[in-house]
């Protein structure tokens, strides 16, 4: 079991360190994203192409359109990219 569990592990660390680097590769680059309803902490999220996850500040006006954005930075929790919308709906 012990072994299992330190494989599991290793793994996880992995597929982090694999999922960082693919977003640290797509910073200042533009892409289209999906835009959900979610208002979570004044910020709305959405999803690239490719599943990237990206946040701008809210707008009720951005559910559930696909707008153009450039890919700024990692947020803190390095869970998203924080982003700027080229233009706005």
């Amino acid at each position: 079991m012990r072994e299992r569990q330190r494989r599991s592990h290793l793994l996880l660390e992995l597929s982090e360190q694999k999922r960082l680097e693919f977003y640290k590769q797509h910073l200042g680059l533009e892409a289209p994203v999906l835009f959900e309803s979610t208002n979570y902490e004044g910020m709305i999220h959405g999803f690239t192409h490719n599943y990237i996850k990206v946040e701008v500040p809210f707008n009720s006006e951005l559910v559930n359109t696909i707008q153009t954005v450039v890919m700024k930075s990692l947020t803190f929790d390095k869970q998203a990219i924080h982003a700027e919308i080229k233009s706005q709906p």
